[in-house]
């Protein structure tokens, strides 16, 4: 099966813009059950998938096609800068503008529509967790798929504690500075090493995938101090899905954020690197449909 060449026309038949020249801020997949299934969603549910850094609403199309096929709505959005996004990741300089395609999404909701449940992957977890405090009238549940879980008065580099500058010292991510900074304004990822620490289960054909289309991230929303209150992110309930061979956020690291901020509970892919979607997508996706039925 050619992935490459499914995700693109994943892009494609996604947007509603007919290149991928003009820039593209969510790409929204209302997905129906067709037919009879025993897992079907309940009705409407929809499911909002938010990509970590590097990464775009591409990185999700296998997860929602089988979504689709439990009954899901399933909306895959591209971050500022993220994914098919043609603003410069040098420019994005808060987590407000870097989340704004995620809170536009929400602020669209009408009171009448079901609450939707976010799902974050890696630094997506600071955009869903800025979210639920921004809307929390709008969001059921939250989902963190070994991703970065802040609490209040945290950065995301807290979270992740000296691993960053690990990473950093080996070469997987490589801080750029645009012209006139004295300091990183983003982030690469280093496409020659990548596939051993982003992808070091996936099948090959994804890993093409994925080195033909990352991007850079904001180094900012790595730094900034996350504001998140009782009642509003508090109030809902938080599912963490730990990742048993991952690399960029290592299983005791993704055990230390769950200790320190504890979600409600806590799901496992014992084989899955950092990246389920490409390298455990069933079984994730058997957890986000089970995830989404708890009350």
């Amino acid at each position: 099966m050619n992935y490459p060449l499914m995700a693109a026309m994943f892009l494609l038949t996604c947007s509603p813009l007919s290149s991928l020249t003009t820039p593209v801020s969510a790409t929204i997949l209302q997905m129906h059950q067709t037919g009879a299934d025993a897992d079907a969603a309940p009705a409407k549910r929809t499911m909002v998938f938010v990509h970590g850094a590097g990464h775009g609403a591409w990185c999700w199309y296998q997860v929602v096609t089988l979504m689709q096929a439990a009954g899901f709505n399933a909306v895959t959005l591209d971050l500022t800068s993220g994914g098919v996004d043609k603003t410069a990741a040098d420019n994005v300089k808060t987590i407000s503008q870097y989340a704004k395609p995620l809170t536009d999404f929400l602020s669209d909701q009408s009171a009448s529509d079901p609450k939707v449940v976010l799902v974050g992957h890696s630094l997506g977890g600071v955009l869903v967790s800025y979210a639920m405090e921004a809307h929390p009238d709008k969001v059921d549940k939250a989902i963190f798929l070994s991703a970065i879980m802040p609490q209040d008065g945290e950065t995301p580099l807290d979270v992740i504690g000296s691993h960053f500058a690990t990473l950093l010292q080996l070469g997987v991510f490589k801080p750029q500075q645009s012209a006139g900074s004295s300091s990183p304004t983003s982030v690469a990822i280093n496409l020659t090493i990548a596939p051993s620490w982003f992808y070091n289960q996936s099948p090959a054909e994804q890993i093409n995938l994925a080195l033909s289309v990352l991007g850079d991230t904001p180094y900012s929303v790595f730094e900034e101090v996350m504001t998140l209150t009782p009642k509003r992110y508090g109030s809902i309930n938080r599912y963490y899905i730990l990742c048993g061979l991952d690399k960029m956020i290592p299983f005791d690291v993704q055990v230390n954020i769950t200790n320190r901020n504890p979600p409600v509970q806590k799901f496992y892919l014992k084989d899955s690197d950092h990246s389920a979607f490409f390298s455990a997508v069933p079984d994730l996706v058997t957890h986000l449909k089970n995830i989404a039925r708890l009350k």
